[in-house]
């Protein structure tokens, strides 16, 4: 199989954890605070963890997208779970879309990302992602591979 077709192995929950921990904003004894890339870091790995939604699926995503779950219109919801539309994929070529559950967790590092996000400050778009394809550097496994500790 040529390297360009070659398949990433998939990111499991053991291999997510540390990932998770060295970007978690409240992590006991930080010496710094986290920067804004690596808040959006966390947040598209959770909402990716939580969806399993593809790459190109996660970058296209829109802060309109995004909906609290309302407790009164579904009492098995947790306080902070949202749901976000996905508008298209790869098995919804047609663009009809799909609503994804989001924990409590993702959606606070969505609201602590976009809280410092520099469109902020401005004027950028509305997109959670880069907007642009996967191929062109705005893919997950990026992410995890600059997000994941220096092994050895």
């Amino acid at each position: 199989m040529p390297a360009s077709a070659q398949r990433l192995a998939a990111l499991t929950d053991a291999m997510l954890a540390p990932i998770l921990d060295r970007l978690d904003p409240d992590q006991p004894g930080r010496k710094k605070p986290l920067k804004p890339i690596d808040l959006r870091d966390r947040a598209l790995l959770l909402v990716g963890r939580d969806t399993l939604a593809r790459a190109d699926e996660l970058v296209a995503l829109r802060w309109t997208d995004l909906h609290p779950v309302d407790p009164v219109l579904n009492p098995d919801a947790h306080p902070g779970e949202a749901t976000i539309r996905i508008q298209r994929s790869k098995t919804d070529q047609g663009g009809q879309g799909a609503e994804a559950w989001l924990s409590a967790e993702a959606a606070a590092a969505l609201a602590a990302w976009r809280a410092v996000a520099p469109w902020r400050r401005g004027g950028r778009s509305d997109r959670t992602g880069r907007g642009r394809s996967p191929g062109r550097g705005a893919t997950c496994s990026a992410t995890c591979r600059a997000a994941a500790p220096a092994s050895g």
